[in-house]
């Protein structure tokens, strides 16, 4: 059963590292090359670290609300098909407990680096999730 944890945490890992293996090129592409065109209209060469981590933290928060709402409604659904089954209803309140602090850290995380940036004026965006 530890080994299915692994593996589940590995796929996770890996469906959230994907889009970052896509864009992995940062720096200018050869003029000859057949991606010029495709680099010289990129946006990420031109921004700064600071809008570049406000994104992806934007992503990861966003990422994470999502998972805590979805795990609360299932905590939900087993809370009404627990029947009366103490141990059920039980996982089912914990499951519940830990969506609510997912979701309350999520928030808090997005209000935090939102103050950072305005307080710091760096000039990110800091988007939206």
């Amino acid at each position: 059963m530890k080994s299915m944890k692994q593996i589940g945490y590995g796929v996770l890992a890996a469906a959230l590292l994907a889009p970052f293996s896509v864009s992995a090129q940062f720096g200018q592409v050869p003029s000859g090359s057949t991606y010029s065109s495709v680099a010289s209209t990129g946006k990420l060469t031109s921004d700064s670290i600071g809008t570049i981590l406000v994104r992806i933290m934007n992503w990861v928060l966003g990422i994470l609300g999502i998972g805590a709402i979805i795990s609360f409604v299932i905590a939900g659904i087993l809370y009404l098909t627990a029947a009366g089954d103490e141990s059920k209803t039980e996982k089912a309140k914990g499951m519940m407990t830990y969506a609510i602090v997912a979701v309350v850290v999520a928030l808090v995380g997005y209000v935090v680096i939102n103050t950072v940036v305005g307080l710091l004026g760096s000039g990110a965006s800091s988007g939206t999730f």
